[in-house]
């Protein structure tokens, strides 16, 4: 079953505005490779989507959005625009056994 698409009110807009603010200034003042202007609109694309996603899981305080956001883009850190979509190669575990 499909979940609705929620309607954010102004004080939600506000705080997922301020939280894709405060993330892309960490990302700027610590120089990160993700702020470069060549990655810059994808990365904030990312940003936006992340904290999208978890205010419609009902998360709302700016502190949430904000390491949401984070978490998701630096987690894909090795995000390439250019290969998208190409399919992931795939990585071998290990058991620890």
């Amino acid at each position: 079953m499909k979940r609705p698409i929620r309607a954010f009110d102004q004080d939600d807009i506000r705080v997922m505005a301020t939280a894709l603010d405060g993330a892309w200034n960490y990302l700027r003042c610590r120089e990160s490779e993700l702020s470069h202007p060549e990655r810059a609109e994808t990365t904030r694309h990312m940003l936006a989507k992340r904290i999208i996603a978890a205010a419609q899981s009902e998360r709302r305080r700016h502190g949430e959005l904000l390491m949401s956001a984070l978490y998701g883009v630096v987690r894909n850190m090795e995000f390439d625009p250019d290969n998208a979509f190409q399919r992931a190669r795939p990585t071998r575990g290990r058991s620890g056994l």
